[in-house]
């Protein structure tokens, strides 16, 4: 299985937060379809006619590509519809328009919902994605910078991770102050920067080495 990131959006209301352009290609969309994000797409080498199978029973059909922005960074868009052949939930994610000033809008928000709920609000050009903090990447692109592998379910939360993928992407190496590690080889460079850096400042005792078995970096 290759686990994707997906979105499901109201056609009713999802039209307001899009340019006038592209808000057919939401509407229109019906039980069975989806659109794919502009990385997604060229990661799955698919396009408009293009089907995407899941794990649990039930295939979509590519009924076109949009641009990242448009779907919060997802990979695979769907309506909040009866019928669909792919559930989604719980919802995430609310957006509103309004009229006025935003601090009143905001303890609206928060007042509305149950007491201890964290609630992060962000408005256009704040954040180029919506997720669950704002230094965070939309997993399409992760994948774009370091791959994407499969995997196979095993018992409890223990999955196998694809091989190849591995084999292609993942290296063991000796790092400062951690010693050996095996993590992406696109990060070495940055891990081996950073610690040589922490070194150089006399710092190297704010580095967990017990932090995992046999101070290894996991990517």
């Amino acid at each position: 299985m290759i686990p994707l990131d997906a979105m499901a959006f109201d056609p009713g209301s999802y039209r307001r937060f899009l340019p006038p352009s592209a808000a057919p290609a939401f509407t229109g969309l019906r039980p069975g379809e989806a659109l794919l994000g502009a990385t997604a797409a060229g990661l799955r080498r698919l396009g408009r006619g293009g089907t995407l199978t899941f794990a649990g029973g039930g295939t979509l059909t590519v009924a076109g590509v949009v641009d990242d922005t448009l779907v919060g960074g997802a990979e695979v868009a769907v309506a909040a519809r009866p019928g669909q052949p792919v559930a989604l939930g719980p919802a995430r994610y609310l957006l509103l328009s309004y009229r006025g000033g935003r601090a009143r809008v905001e303890r609206a928000v928060r007042r509305a919902v149950p007491s201890g709920r964290a609630v992060r609000l962000r408005g256009p050009g704040e954040t180029p994605f919506l997720r669950q903090g704002d230094a965070v990447l939309p997993q399409a692109a992760i994948k774009e910078r370091f791959g994407e592998f499969s995997y196979r379910r095993g018992a409890g939360r223990e999955f196998t991770q694809d091989p190849v993928w591995a084999s292609e992407h993942l290296d063991t190496a000796r790092v400062p102050l951690l010693g050996e590690v095996r993590c992406h080889r696109a990060l070495l460079p940055a891990l081996r920067g950073a610690l040589r850096e922490l070194r150089r400042r006399n710092l190297g005792a704010v580095v967990d080495r017990e932090g995992s078995p046999a101070a290894t970096a996991r990517g």
